[in-house]
């Protein structure tokens, strides 16, 4: 497993010239001189003790594999209590150049969304650059190894998929039912687009009998609320915890409707909010297709 970069701390003077280029359309020049004149003297003052006391706290979390904004975003993101399709969660249309159509079209894209995932678990993945050439913070591509968020009664948490080689599965949404589909083997290659394709095509002549609530039915619940009923899931049997762990671990999801929407507005608007569509919001990608056209949209 590769080692990836960490967010970068800009130099003080460079955040000083930035910060008054944002407020300086705010201010009349005579605030805007005495604005000058104050973040001169913090440059030259307490700022740069509180730059080196940053460096130095980067530096610590860095040997962790964290970066100095972790923590605090981590938190800010993971604290929000409100219904995920209220608060942190969105839709949005994918616009993809992607060959043939239909299911086998869908498969292009997981196939290469599972590629993706195998060269961050292989080690291969290039690492992210500003156009200055500077390293980029990565944290955000842990969703490439498998994540969900996990609703608590206080502040959710996040479960990570091991690291260890093993299978891994996507998880497609098809009539209320989670079906798991492989696309990388035990030693992290993607499977075939053949494969999957035609795993798809299996998956969508099962006859499901659509339940009126389904596992993916707490996305719109408040974090306290979710909180109860997923432990409730886990706890009601062994093969619960287990498939809990599949829809938590697996890379991501796909939510598969026979029917397409009518239009952008009418996807955008169901599936931000969930008003119909019922998925796993926790996880941090969903792929949102149809067996009537080519149209795909994304959440997260």
């Amino acid at each position: 497993m590769m080692s990836l970069p960490t967010l970068p701390i800009p130099d003080l003077q460079e955040t000083a010239t930035r910060y008054l280029a944002w407020v300086r359309p705010l201010l009349d020049d005579a605030t805007y001189k005495q604005t000058q004149a104050k973040v001169a003297d913090f440059v030259a003052g307490i700022g740069s003790t509180l730059q080196q006391d940053l460096q130095d706290f980067a530096k610590i979390q860095a040997e962790q594999g964290e970066s100095w904004l972790s923590e605090a975003w981590l938190h800010s993101y993971l604290a929000e209590r409100r219904s995920l399709p209220l608060s942190t969660s969105g839709a949005f249309r994918l616009d993809l150049h992607l060959p043939d159509s239909g299911l086998r079209r869908l498969a292009h894209l997981i196939a290469g969304l599972a590629k993706q995932s195998a060269d961050y678990l292989n080690g291969c993945l290039e690492p992210n650059v500003s156009d200055r050439g500077e390293a980029l913070d990565m944290r955000q591509w842990l969703a490439l190894r498998g994540i969900s968020r996990v609703p608590q009664p206080d502040c959710d948490d996040l479960a990570l998929a091991p690291l260890t080689p093993q299978q891994r599965v996507i998880i497609v949404f098809w009539q209320g039912a989670a079906f798991p589909i492989v696309v990388l083997d035990d030693n992290h290659r993607p499977v075939s687009v053949d494969a999957i394709s035609q795993a798809l095509h299996e998956l969508v002549a099962v006859d499901v009998e659509t339940a009126p609530l389904t596992p993916a039915s707490l996305s719109v619940a408040p974090a306290e609320q979710a909180a109860i009923h997923y432990r409730a899931l886990q706890a009601a049997s062994p093969q619960n915890s287990r498939n809990m762990a599949m829809l938590e671990h697996s890379l991501f999801h796909v939510h598969l409707s026979p029917q397409a929407f009518a239009d952008d507005a009418e996807a955008l608007r169901d599936l931000t909010f969930l008003v119909r569509t019922r998925f796993w919001a926790y996880k941090p990608l969903t792929i949102c297709a149809n067996l009537e056209n080519d149209n795909y949209f994304g959440y997260l």
